[in-house]
């Protein structure tokens, strides 16, 4: 696996309220990837992002040798980590007024040398698979937003859910609910595949079809995301912007 990325506050911010990590486990052979995506007044939405950031990777890091490399076993881990990263922004919510409205989406991966992958996200950061071999971009994660909502019941089109004025409304977040329900998906990537993980800062403003023609352009990881993150600013970069891409070789 060859990996790199990238996180830019973008040009209307004033902090950055994202977050990215990348671990190698080396007892098993897997990548572990995720991007968060901060919300909260002040240093409140960095503050969520960096909680959730590093309770997911310990609680991963620290039980996949158990794991035994089952199917079950891997999934539970990952749903469990959100669970637990959940549960640390909410106590830190419940410290004091500046924390109230403590939040954060995650996106995250496994991603074993066999190609063998577990993708889970809970909130509207987001994982596309770009296949090597067929040049085709896919949309791996599901939004839980509340225009992803309209979208599924058929009241707006993918299109007009990319300037909805309530585009940036999301259903379900670490730290929003007691529970925290994440979404984790199986899938098997090929010599070639890449994966990029990313925030809306990226997603609400770059099109699927230019970040496929983008991926496609550049077999330099970092300089492929460094022209995502210049395309973002081209168009005024109102949000932080933060990209993880990784090549399966």
């Amino acid at each position: 696996m060859k990996y790199y990325g990238i996180s830019d506050k973008g040009i209307v911010r004033k902090e950055n309220q994202d977050c990215f990590s990348f671990d190698e486990i080396g007892s098993s052979g897997c990548l572990l990837v995720a991007v968060c995506d901060g919300m909260g007044g002040h240093a409140a939405g960095s503050l969520a992002s960096r909680l959730a950031n590093d309770t997911f990777r310990e609680y991963v890091c620290g039980r996949l040798p158990a794991a035994e490399g089952t199917n079950e076993g891997v999934v539970n881990i990952l749903q469990n980590a959100c669970t637990r990263a959940n549960g640390v922004i909410l106590n830190y919510s419940e410290m004091s007024e500046e924390y109230a409205g403590l939040g954060t989406t995650l996106v995250g991966g496994l991603l074993a040398d066999s190609g063998t992958s577990y993708l889970v996200n809970i909130g509207d950061s987001r994982a596309y698979l770009i296949s090597g071999k067929e040049k085709t971009i896919e949309q791996v994660t599901e939004d839980h937003s509340l225009v992803q909502a309209y979208v599924n019941s058929g009241l707006i089109t993918k299109e007009e859910a990319r300037t909805h004025p309530r585009k940036n409304v999301i259903t379900r977040a670490l730290g929003g609910d007691v529970y925290a329900e994440a979404d984790v998906f199986e899938l098997t990537l090929e010599e070639g595949d890449e994966l990029l993980f990313c925030s809306d800062g990226l997603s609400n403003i770059v099109t699927d079809n230019e970040i496929l023609a983008t991926c496609l352009r550049h077999s330099d990881l970092e300089e492929c995301c460094r022209d995502l993150l210049s395309q973002a600013y081209a168009r005024g970069a109102g949000d932080n912007v933060t990209i993880a891409l990784v090549v399966k070789s």
